[in-house]
């Protein structure tokens, strides 16, 4: 009986791991021959008011963006970071583009964002971010923690 109910579990692993990649799936692309449409990395899509919707960071060597991009509604908002590399001779400007898989956050703000630094990993920051469930068709909030690596040339991303 116990071999009998253990096979039919083993069956649901590939579903459960589907739908964990799906709901934890952070993507980093580069912004110019990445992103999947062309406006989500034009300065027409950078959300406004600019004053509430950019940082700037290490002397002004690091940006960043919230960019909406209208529709679809539940995932038209991404994370454009922009940042000169930390190597020497780093004379052009890197940019990356954050989106929750092939479309972007239901939502996001830099109100709440919280940045530091840490010498092994980068500027790292934490921007409150609202996600789309598809499994559950659910909006949930929580964090996307945002690596910058400058000197490895380096922008990494995972959800909080």
């Amino acid at each position: 009986m116990m071999q009998a109910m253990d096979m039919r579990l083993f069956k649901y692993i590939p579903l459960m791991l589907a739908l964990s990649g799906t709901l934890a799936a952070q993507q980093v692309q580069d912004c110019e021959t990445n992103a999947v449409f062309p406006y989500q990395t034009t300065a027409m899509a950078i959300a406004e008011p600019w004053e509430a919707n950019t940082r700037s960071f290490a002397d002004g060597k690091v940006r960043i963006a919230i960019m909406d991009t209208w529709e679809p509604a539940y995932g038209a908002y991404y994370l454009m970071v922009m940042y000169w590399s930390g190597n020497e001779g780093g004379e052009l400007r890197t940019c990356d583009l954050v989106s929750q898989g092939e479309l972007g956050f239901v939502g996001m703000t830099l109100e709440g964002m919280e940045a530091s630094y840490n010498a092994g990993l980068g500027l790292v920051l934490k921007v409150p971010t609202t996600f789309y469930n598809p499994v559950e068709d659910e909006f949930e909030e929580g964090f996307i923690e945002v690596l910058i690596d400058r000197a490895a040339n380096r922008v990494k991303a995972a959800r909080m």
